[in-house]
């Protein structure tokens, strides 16, 4: 069960041979301009008109509700046409996004982790990589000559996607976690790894050499590959208070607005992959995918397989008004901000230079 690799160019397909973790029992519904969503016949039909009577304050059902009456059906009809009404067309013609509403029952723990009982969730993920090659140095240059810190400013936008996109910052966060057990290089491991050894009743020698081994990627890379500043964690660009180009203003406002309106009762895949590779120029773009590579074929075989691109959920009590207008709220909010970041990618997307 390997990765395939990481696309390099317009020929190459980005993706795993191990494809992302698929949902048992899901009726699948007909798509909308490769929109996917996919309802758990198994639900309460409580719970599900709980939720259709907050997405109808939201979305008006009337129309689906004069033609279905099956709360499942109106469900998911109403949920593919919601997101259709905010998402920008010409990414919902790009992305396939896979939309889950599961009971506490049917929760898919091994993939997201225990959802506490009688509650209910929405998840999201992506079913495959998008292929696109956008060399952000450039742009980044270009505003930081306009006003200093606002290129930075720019990439901690897409870096701080609730939908992970493969920005420096994200992929170094994603080797901590997955390869450093979240510090900031892996000499912890390394250390963590050799006493375990020495303590089996390995020399030292041995210990430390096997534990040298298990190292899958090293902060040298990075250090290496990519200036400090694209993905160190003492950056801070978030604080940018300036005037902003107009073109920026619509993506600066659904980043703040996401922000602000933050849900507590969201959550992410415990193997979470980005569903595109951000870099700032062709040799960063390069190092980034080989690093994509290299950890997720790891962990995907250390998860058997059961990972996401881009997931993202929220869950709620199916009784709790207020908790499922938050929550739909946050999804709204979230994809929104996700899909005003791949529509920025695909208008300053390049074909990738020849070797």
């Amino acid at each position: 069960m390997r990765l395939q690799p990481a696309s390099c160019g317009r020929k190459r397909q980005t993706g795993f041979h191990a494809r992302p973790r698929p949902a048992a029992h899901y009726v699948t519904l007909p798509s909308l301009d490769k929109v996917q969503e996919s309802i758990r016949t198994r639900q309460q039909v409580t719970g599900l008109c709980h939720i259709l009577a907050e997405l109808n304050t939201l979305f008006p059902l009337e129309g689906i509700l004069q033609k279905e009456n099956n709360p499942a059906t109106v469900l998911s009809m109403g949920m593919r046409q919601w997101l259709e009404s905010f998402l920008p067309s010409d990414v919902v013609q790009q992305i396939s996004l896979s939309v889950q509403i599961a009971s506490d029952e049917d929760f898919d723990e091994e993939l997201f982790g225990e959802l506490p009982p009688d509650y209910m969730a929405v998840t999201f993920q992506l079913d495959r990589f998008l292929d696109c090659y956008c060399p952000f140095g450039n742009l980044i240059e270009e505003y930081e000559k306009k006003s200093p810190g606002l290129g930075r400013y720019l990439l901690h936008i897409f870096t701080a996607c609730p939908f992970i996109i493969g920005t420096p910052g994200n992929l170094y966060e994603l080797a901590s976690y997955c390869c450093w057990e979240n510090e900031d290089d892996e000499r912890s491991f390394i250390e963590d790894r050799c006493a375990e050894e020495v303590a089996a009743g390995n020399s030292e020698e041995i210990a430390r050499e096997y534990a040298e081994s298990q190292v899958t990627i090293r902060y040298e890379e990075f250090e290496k590959n990519l200036p400090l500043w694209s993905f160190s964690r003492k950056e801070n660009p978030a604080d940018y208070r300036k005037r902003l180009p107009e073109e920026l203003r619509h993506l600066d406002r659904l980043y703040r607005t996401y922000r602000r309106h933050k849900y507590t009762d969201n959550f992410w895949p415990r193997l979470n992959l980005p569903c595109v590779i951000l870099g700032l120029d062709q040799p960063t773009f390069d190092f980034l995918c080989h690093a994509y590579n290299r950890i997720g074929n790891e962990q995907v075989q250390y998860y058997d397989g059961c990972y996401c691109l881009a997931g993202f959920g929220c869950a709620f009590q199916p009784t709790n008004s207020s908790q499922i207008r938050n929550a739909l709220q946050e999804i709204r909010f979230a994809l929104e901000y996700f899909g005003a970041c791949i529509q920025f990618l695909l208008q300053h997307r390049e074909e990738y230079p020849n070797d």
